[in-house]
């Protein structure tokens, strides 16, 4: 059965605030990198998964908020366990 996790992107701004708080969302490993990279990598290796995205547009569409919603799609498209979708507010 799929995990389901949903993000509130209006929690996500700024690069510190984002990473802490997807990895205790996600239950990342210790380890992880809080990084774009590592988000990547850690999402491509996700079991079965469907990750919601609330409020998207919280995260722009230019800078890192940007670029962090490009990685979990670009995971997405290596990862055929995991799903991402975005609900608006």
């Amino acid at each position: 059965m799929d995990m389901e996790y949903v993000l509130d992107c209006r929690r996500m701004r700024g690069k510190r605030k984002a990473h802490t708080y997807i990895a205790e969302s996600l239950s990342f490993p210790d380890y992880y990198g809080h990084n774009l990279d590592a988000l990547y990598d850690c999402l491509r290796e996700m079991p079965e998964a469907h990750i919601v995205l609330q409020c998207p547009e919280a995260l722009g569409d230019e800078g890192y908020g940007a670029a962090l919603k490009k990685t979990f799609y670009d995971a997405m498209e290596d990862n055929p366990r995991l799903t991402v979708t975005e609900e608006e507010s």
